[in-house]
Formats: structure tokens, C-alpha cells, sequence
């Protein structure tokens, strides 16, 4: 797994996953209503073959260039309700890359949420007073009254 990193930069702070992958879906926006705030799609998005059966309530919904997401009130019907709408959603969800449709991804995390996302690290006696440790996050390992001989670190 590559390693997790927070950079901030222009008030901005992004964060990279590595492996973990939070979009759980995309789509063609086919139709947005300022005043109702939603935006309507043709993308089967419920059904048979759709592992969470169309519960997108609570998840997020980003634009094309994912330059903009809002929170998703409610599914049904072809239509996402957002939540927290700022701005001309038909200008929001343009064609920002110009091959004659505008696309939308659904996100499982956005921001403000707060997640948690498990981390195993393991440690292996291999010899007295030598012992392995794997980890997939960093980890501050402390064995009080040993001596530290080998020190390897193996993200996984």
C-alpha cells in the first residue's frame, strides 16, 4: 500500500490514500434543478448487480473534475437531493472535459465527515531480542528494558 500523506497548500489540505479507494460509483448527469437542488441521471444506479441497492443517502456526490461535492439527501426516482447547494449546479456539473457528456462520481467520504480507516501492524519475535515488525500505517514500537538489534521497517 502506498504510504498515507497530508499536503496543505493554498488553504487546502489533501489528503492521499494510497490503495483505498472511496468512489463507489459514477454516472451521466442528465438533468439539474437549482431551486430542488438535485441532479437527475439515466445511470442505473439501483437494482439487481448493485451491491449496496441504491443507498446513497449520506454518501457524496462530485462533480465531473471533482472540483466540487455535496452531500447527498436523498436517492430515488434518477435523482440525487443535495444537501448544502451553493452556486449553478448546471454550471457545477458541466462538461468539464468536453466529450459530450457530464459525468458525476459518488464518494463514500467527504469533507467535514469523520471515518476511520483500520490499520494492522504486526510484530515477530524472529531470534531473542530481534523481532520484525510490519505495519501498514506508521507505528512507534517501544520494548522497555531490551535493546532494539535490528530495526526494519515493510509497509504492507
Amino acid at each position: 500500500m502506498a504510504a498515507n500523506l497530508a499536503t496543505v497548500a493554498g488553504g487546502r489540505t489533501t489528503l492521499q490514500f494510497g490503495d483505498v479507494l472511496f468512489l463507489v460509483g459514477m454516472g451521466k448527469a442528465t438533468e439539474v434543478d437549482n431551486e430542488a437542488h438535485t441532479v437527475a441521471t439515466d445511470t442505473q444506479l439501483t437494482g439487481y448487480g448493485r451491491v449496496d441497492g441504491g443507498k446513497h443517502a449520506g454518501r457524496w456526490l462530485y462533480n465531473e473534475n471533482k472540483s466540487a461535492g455535496f452531500r447527498i439527501e436523498a436517492f430515488g426516482g434518477g435523482k440525487f437531493e443535495l444537501g448544502g447547494v451553493e452556486g449553478d449546479l448546471d454550471a457545477i456539473f458541466a462538461d468539464f472535459d468536453g466529450d459530450g457528456r457530464r459525468q458525476f462520481w459518488i464518494s463514500d467520504i467527504g469533507p467535514g465527515d469523520d471515518f476511520r480507516i483500520p490499520a494492522v501492524t504486526y510484530v515477530k519475535r524472529t531470534m531473542p531480542n530481534v523481532y520484525e515488525v510490519g505495519m501498514m500505517t506508521e507505528v512507534n514500537l517501544t520494548l522497555p528494558e531490551s535493546q532494539v538489534a535490528l530495526i526494519r521497517q515493510d509497509a504492507h
